[in-house]
C-alpha cells in the first residue's frame, strides 16, 4: 500500500506539472494560421518567405502597422482582435485558477508538515475550483480565437490552413493534468487528510511534551 506521504507528494507534483504547462504556454506559439503567421497568448510573428527571419510583434503593432498597408492579410486582420481577446481571457482564467492550485498546494503543505496550521477556509474545495477555472479558459480560447473554425481565403491550398503548434497542445497536456489532480485528490481525499490529522495530533502532542 502507498504511504500517505507519497500520495501528498504525487498531488504536489501533477500541481507544479500543471503550473509549469500552463506558464510555458504564455511564452511560445498557440498555433499558425496562412502559413507563416504563428498567433501566441500576446503576439503574432510573422515568419519571412525570403530569408525565413520572424518579425514579432504585439497584435497592437500589427493592427497599427501591418493590416493599414497590406490589404492581402485580410484573413489575419480580420482576426487579431478575437485573437487577441482570447489570450487575455486565457491568462486571466489561467491566473485565478494558479491561485486556486498554489493556495491547495500551500494548505497540503501546512496540513501535512505543520500539521496544527490549516488553511481550512475553503474546505480542499480549491482542489476541484482550479481544474474548473482552467478547462473554462481553454474553452474560452477556443471559442473566441475560433482556432478550430478559422478558414483560409478561397483559392489557398491547404497549408494556409490552421496548424496547430506547441502551445494548443500543451494547452490539452495542461487540461489532462489538471483534471487527473482534481480526481486524484478526490480519490485519496480521505487517506491524505487522515494522515494530515494524525501528523497534527502528533506533532501537538511533541510540543506539549517538550514544553513539559
Amino acid at each position: 500500500m502507498v504511504p500517505a506521504q507519497i500520495k501528498i507528494l504525487i498531488k504536489l507534483l501533477l500541481d507544479l506539472t500543471f503550473f509549469f504547462l500552463v506558464f510555458s504556454i504564455y511564452l511560445i506559439n498557440s498555433f499558425r494560421f496562412m502559413k507563416t503567421n504563428h498567433i501566441g497568448m500576446t503576439e503574432l510573428s510573422v515568419k519571412s518567405r525570403i530569408d525565413g527571419v520572424y518579425e514579432i510583434g504585439a497584435f497592437k503593432a500589427f493592427e497599427n502597422h501591418w493590416c493599414p498597408n497590406l490589404g492581402s492579410i485580410d484573413a489575419i486582420c480580420d482576426n487579431i482582435n478575437d485573437w487577441k481577446k482570447a489570450g487575455v481571457l486565457f491568462i486571466v482564467f489561467t491566473s485565478f485558477a494558479h491561485v486556486f492550485m498554489v493556495f491547495g498546494m500551500v494548505n497540503l503543505i501546512l496540513k501535512s508538515c505543520f500539521c496544527c496550521f490549516k488553511l481550512r477556509i475553503m474546505k480542499d474545495l480549491e482542489n476541484y475550483i482550479y481544474p474548473l477555472l482552467y478547462s473554462l479558459s481553454l474553452i474560452l480560447y477556443v471559442t473566441v480565437s475560433k482556432v478550430f473554425t478559422l478558414e483560409k481565403p478561397m483559392y489557398y491550398s491547404d497549408a494556409y490552413n490552421v496548424k496547430a503548434e506547441s502551445g494548443l497542445v500543451l494547452m490539452f497536456v495542461a487540461l489532462s493534468f489538471s483534471l487527473v489532480s482534481g480526481g486524484y485528490y478526490f480519490y485519496f481525499r480521505r487517506e491524505i487528510n487522515g494522515y494530515c490529522e494524525v501528523a497534527g495530533k502528533e506533532s501537538f502532542l511533541m510540543r506539549n511534551v517538550e514544553k513539559v
